[in-house]
């Protein structure tokens, strides 16, 4: 990934989502070759998660995402971090400052992309397969909030995750 692609977001322990996403991209090719074997068996139709890594200033995530699968609103509680698509598609819905701002981006498998602390945003899987990703938070994952989406697109704080 080119560092113009990414953010560099200065954290309390001296992490940044550069960090992140380079722990996200060792993650992803780690799980390359055993990825066979993780997403071809039958899965549970649920959304799950699997902590892969964590350490002082970083947690690390694998998650599946069954066929439309979706993770409304939310920010990430003052985190930076990462996420790496290993498998399908991801669609992220990025909430801007005002409508006009806002953006939808099709994340497909063997991406990684950065996000700062202010990042609010949706995450779906459209497809009709299971989607993979995994996710690097820094510092640990913090407790965000889920945001409804209310006239004039405008995203009102609903409750914590």
């Amino acid at each position: 990934m080119s560092a113009a692609t990414r953010r560099a977001v200065r954290q309390p322990l001296g992490l940044s989502a550069d960090a992140c996403a380079e722990v996200a991209e060792r993650w992803l090719a780690r799980l390359r070759s055993s990825a066979r074997s993780l997403v071809e068996a039958p899965t549970d139709p649920s959304r799950g998660s699997v902590r892969l890594e964590v350490r002082e200033g970083l947690e690390v995530h694998l998650r599946t995402w069954p066929p439309y699968c979706v993770d409304p609103f939310h920010d990430h509680g003052g985190a930076a971090g990462a996420i790496g698509v290993l498998r399908g598609t991801i669609t992220e819905h990025v909430a801007g400052d005002t409508p006009e701002a806002w953006c939808i981006v099709r994340r497909p498998a063997g991406t990684v992309w950065t996000f700062t602390p202010e990042l609010r945003h949706e995450l779906q899987n459209l497809g009709r397969s299971l989607a993979v990703t995994v996710h690097a938070d820094a510092p640990r994952r913090l407790r965000g909030r889920r945001f409804a989406l209310v006239a004039g697109g405008v995203l009102r704080p609903i409750r914590a995750t």
